[in-house]
């Protein structure tokens, strides 16, 4: 009976632990799948034809199919020509709409397709992303091509005639402008209906370098009033560094361990030589290095800290043994925190 009984005892407490380790273990799943869920039934939105230069606006249905609210953080898009509006909380069970607003470029042509980037709180897809598809139909042709990139040489100007077609016959060019000193646009004589022609005169910056100008064609088209011509130059003699300006962003007063922001100075025709490269404050150190490429070099700059907090400007001067471009000055900026 001793010995029974003991048995039994034991039988009980391991039927216990057994029934604490099952209620545990169910808790802990309905712990688990006590979560916001997104779901989106449909993430891709195919707009079709769209003119280029005109808006289009979609929804996108958002559902929260999860136990608890569901919060969106953010919502980020591939192209500063996308806009949304969006709810920030979904209850259990609740749909809300995701509005997408598409501004398209007047010279976009064919197939486009943008993205947008939902982050929420749900825990297994934080990052949702939806798409949107449009078939681009410009309203004007352009021979040569618009954009259009042109080589010159120092002392030469640009001047090209584009023979503009419209793909309607309702629209029409009614004028042209340019709000750069450099460059000047006129409509030339008609020939035939439908078509165009477009004179442009462009005086490259003395500084030589590459450039892009543009002018601004007006139309009849009621959606698409304005279609700019953009026209690009591209040196082939003049020393160009890349990028323009040099943007260090936030940092602080001691020295940045992030890697080295990095210059490429070229040039397309001509051998030349870098002398020196220099900043004018202590605080940003450069370093020139040779790429293994004819004329192509690559400047390193360095933040080594120093700087006291609040913007900071200033220039790199760029140092060299061509007698038409002895220095290019590059312009620096940077906020320190």
């Amino acid at each position: 009976m001793i010995k029974g009984n003991g048995q039994g005892a034991r039988r009980r407490r391991v039927g216990s632990v057994a029934a604490v380790l099952a209620l545990g273990a169910g808790v802990c799943a309905a712990a688990v799948s006590a979560a916001p869920r997104l779901s989106v039934a449909a993430p891709r939105k195919e707009i079709g034809e769209l003119i280029s230069g005109d808006t289009a606006e979609v929804e996108f249905a958002l559902t929260n199919a999860g136990t608890d609210p569901l919060m969106i953080t953010k919502v980020a898009t591939s192209c500063g020509c996308t806009t949304t509006t969006y709810p920030e909380v979904l209850k259990p069970g609740e749909t809300g709409v995701l509005h997408a607003k598409l501004v398209s470029a007047a010279i976009w042509n064919g197939p486009v397709e943008k993205e947008i980037t939902v982050v929420s709180n749900d825990p297994e897809q934080p990052e949702l992303r939806l798409q949107l598809a449009a078939q681009m139909r410009p309203l004007l042709s352009f021979s040569p091509p618009n954009p259009y990139a042109m080589p010159y040489r120092r002392g030469m100007a640009i001047r090209q005639v584009f023979t503009i077609t419209a793909a309607d016959a309702g629209t029409r060019i009614t004028g042209v402008t340019s709000n750069e000193a450099d460059a000047q646009a006129r409509l030339l004589p008609q020939t035939s209906d439908g078509t165009w022609r477009v004179e442009v005169s462009v005086q490259p910056p003395a500084s030589g370098g590459d450039f892009t100008t543009a002018v601004i064609l007006q139309t009849s088209h009621p959606k698409v009033p304005a279609i700019p011509l953009i026209i690009t130059g591209m040196s082939r003699d003049a020393i160009t560094v890349s990028p323009r300006v040099v943007y260090l962003g936030n940092v602080g007063t001691a020295a940045s361990a992030a890697p080295p922001l990095l210059l490429v100075v070229s040039r397309r025709i001509g051998a030349f030589h870098i002398r020196a490269v220099k900043a004018d404050t202590p605080g940003l150190k450069a370093e020139v290095r040779p790429t293994g490429a004819d004329n192509v070099y690559e400047v390193r700059l360095r933040y080594v800290g120093g700087w006291k907090p609040g913007k900071v400007a200033g220039k790199v001067e760029i140092t060299t043994d061509d007698p038409h471009w002895p220095t290019v000055e590059i312009p620096y900026e940077a906020e320190v925190n």
